[in-house]
């Protein structure tokens, strides 16, 4: 089986049979987490939060907070509910996190610009 991303192929049995031949080593194969960028947190922290805290009253600190109750418990990986940090996202997941926040919004009648409308206006 050959595996392809982007600019890099993978042939999964030469790395199996590499790897067997490591028999006495202790390996994980793990699958690669791209990071968020600073501008992807700028957005978060100074569009997205300050959004809603000029709109409420809270402080940013306040609003991460109540955000990560509400969208980023985790109820499967732990005995208890465990609410996720930003920083252990994915770039999908941060995507999506971000999107659930921005609906919610508009729910209360809150419209937080878009990445592309916020950055433009720079």
């Amino acid at each position: 089986m050959i595996i392809t991303k982007k600019d890099w192929v993978i042939d999964v049995e030469k790395v199996l049979s590499w790897l067997k031949d490591l028999s006495d080593w202790t390996y994980e194969i793990v699958k690669f987490k791209k990071d968020r960028t600073s501008q992807q947190n700028r957005y978060l922290r100074w569009v997205v939060y300050k959004t809603i805290a000029d709109f409420t009253g809270y402080d940013t600190n306040y609003i991460h907070q109540q955000l990560g109750q509400l969208f980023l418990v985790d109820y499967e990986t732990y005995k208890n509910p465990y609410i996720k940090s930003t920083a252990e996202l994915t770039t999908q997941e941060f995507g999506e996190y971000v999107d659930k926040i921005i609906l919610r919004a508009g729910e209360y009648g809150l419209k937080i610009p878009s990445p592309e409308e916020y950055f433009n206006l720079q």
